[in-house]
């Protein structure tokens, strides 16, 4: 149980970073896109990584992350860069 809550909170901390880290370093558009992108990609890797570990691993698992996170970065594209 205490490694699924620091799962949590590790997901939490790394997705608050990547937010802070567009706030404070608006360096470029380019810069702002990777930081999208790495935080879609945590996402996608730490879903499937948590139902692995749980033993809770389907196709519908991976489906479902890989989608979200997808849908994620689209939108945040869409609204943030949309001239781009």
């Amino acid at each position: 149980m205490k490694k699924i809550i620091f799962s949590h909170y590790m997901l939490i901390l790394v997705l608050t970073l990547g937010l802070l880290g567009l706030y404070f370093l608006q360096i470029s558009r380019i810069f702002q896109m990777v930081i999208f992108l790495s935080g879609s990609i945590f996402y996608m890797v730490w879903g499937v990584g948590h139902h692995s570990f749980e033993g809770r691993t389907d196709k519908h698992v991976f489906s479902e992350y890989i989608l979200l996170g997808l849908i994620g970065l689209a939108l945040t594209l869409i609204v943030f860069f949309p001239y781009l």
